[in-house]
């Protein structure tokens, strides 16, 4: 199913606060503040998730993964202006879910529409991770139009799941510190689902309760659930168990 999303913004900041007041960088969001075990910052990477445990609808939980739809899809509607658009160039912003650039295209030839069919690639030409973006495009020759909306993009959709994959970043390598903040998150994401006609079919709701999840190579995976409040960080607590003669594991996740 093809499916449109309209997602509020973040301001993307990391810090390394040490208390959970109201901060100022994280009013327009919550954060995620991590505190990871000794020998964490030995391993070659570490990959941090986002994914929403209590979307309302959940989505299809018994629909496996359609092979052919893999791939972002455009998500949210926006001004498209007239049709047909007199546009010759186009400016293109991709956004993940704390606003961080994930492709940026200044100056592009326009193809007959202001969003991009973006192939899921980012600045540089590696695929982005599974989640949710915001999308931002402009014709740059005097024409005043532009289009604001966003994209899913699931790389590899785990069959039955009832779960949505957010945001996900990979540290390469491990941080050296033990406290490794990320944020600001919006503390609720309103989503409209569309058919594949592009009709609208129902709203989306994420909101908290939210799962954070952890891998590093060799260790088990550390799952939390906690709670986004706008100005604060949830403290996660870290334990990565190390898992008896383990294979390698690549940064996605995939046995090498």
């Amino acid at each position: 199913m093809s499916m449109l999303a309209v997602l509020g913004g973040a301001l993307a900041v990391a810090t390394g606060c040490e208390d959970n007041s109201l901060a100022p960088e994280l009013v327009r969001g919550a954060g995620i503040r991590l505190s990871l075990p000794a020998g964490t910052e030995q391993l070659p990477w570490l990959r941090v998730e986002l994914w929403d445990d209590n979307a309302t609808p959940p989505p299809d939980c018994t629909a496996a993964p359609d092979p052919a739809a893999a791939g972002p899809r455009i998500l949210a509607a926006g001004d498209f202006g007239p049709d047909p658009i007199t546009c010759e160039r186009k400016e293109v912003v991709i956004w993940d879910l704390t606003d961080r650039v994930v492709l940026h295209l200044p100056d592009v030839p326009f193809d007959g529409r202001l969003p991009l069919a973006w192939d899921g690639l980012d600045d540089r030409g590696n695929p982005a991770p599974s989640g949710y973006y915001r999308t931002f495009s402009q014709c740059l020759d005097g024409a005043e139009f532009s289009f604001t909306g966003s994209y899913f993009l699931w790389q590899e959709p785990e069959a039955g799941s009832c779960q949505w994959p957010l945001w996900i970043r990979t540290l390469e390598p491990a941080p050296k510190d033990r406290t490794v903040t990320f944020g600001p998150f919006p503390e609720t994401v309103n989503t409209t689902l569309f058919d594949e006609q592009g009709k609208p079919e129902k709203l989306v709701v994420f909101e908290s309760p939210f799962l954070v999840r952890v891998y590093a190579p060799g260790r088990q995976m550390f799952e939390q659930e906690i709670t986004l409040e706008t100005g604060k960080f949830s403290e996660v607590t870290v334990t990565l168990p190390s898992l008896p003669d383990a294979p390698e594991t690549g940064r996605d996740g995939t046995i090498r």
